[in-house]
């Protein structure tokens, strides 16, 4: 097993797990963001890079605003906490730069695996792309979205194993204040469900401790990998 991916909600400790055990793991390790966020993608493609330009001037316009209305102008800058509402060929235009871009990022996490290193993702497309469930039903906001998780689904691979970091979305939000609690509780019910459908997915509780929830995290790679 070469890969891993870490989901959760925003406060729930993914990129700590993640850059604590490439500090301290024995494998060889590198680390890949694999979320929606062309703020924070790398590497990133020459097209994402063009739009994090945009966007870093769009945060710059709001450097006369007070603290609280800079972070959250920051915080809106992501199409996925965006509420503004889009057009059909700007949906189009997005979702398939973050295919292109992604598929960007799996080369390079091939690359690396073939000369040996352990790859950990922070976040997953599948799971950012996964739908609302409403119910019995799993909801997608527009067809466009649909089409999305569905390649993703179908023709994107899935990594070796996948750990949930899960907490209630009023702990989320008291460690990280950005987006609402529906919108949290919403993405973590949809996680839980693509978890369902996902092998290798285990759940681990981040309320506890980072250093409870790291020694869980780490038996659970030596346990799948095997000590190698």
């Amino acid at each position: 097993m070469t890969s891993v991916a870490i989901v959760g909600g925003d406060g729930s400790g993914k990129t700590t797990l993640a850059r604590k055990f490439m500090q301290t793991s024995k494998f060889p390790v590198k680390y890949l963001y694999m979320g929606l966020s062309t703020l924070k993608s790398e590497p990133a493609f020459p097209t994402t890079l063009l739009i994090r330009y945009m966007k870093t001037r769009s945060y710059r316009s709001t450097e006369n605003a007070s603290t609280d209305d800079k972070g959250q102008a920051s915080f809106m800058l992501d199409y996925h906490h965006n509420p503004t509402r889009r057009s059909d060929l700007w949906r189009a235009v997005r979702s398939f730069n973050y295919l292109i871009d992604v598929l960007y990022r799996l080369v390079y996490s091939w690359i690396y695996q073939l000369r040996g290193y352990l790859v950990i993702y922070d976040r997953y497309y599948l799971f950012m792309a996964a739908p609302e469930v409403h119910g019995e039903r799993r909801v997608f906001q527009h067809w466009i979205d649909q089409l999305l998780y569905w390649i993703f689904d179908k023709i994107y691979p899935e990594p070796d194993l996948v750990v949930f970091l899960d907490a209630p979305a009023e702990i989320l939000y008291e460690r990280k204040p950005e987006g609402k609690l529906d919108y949290l509780e919403k993405r973590r019910i949809a996680t839980i469900e693509q978890g369902k459908r996902t092998a290798n997915f285990v759940v681990l509780d981040a309320t506890l401790p980072i250093d409870l929830v790291y020694k869980a995290f780490e038996e659970i790679i030596l346990t799948t990998i095997g000590d190698k």
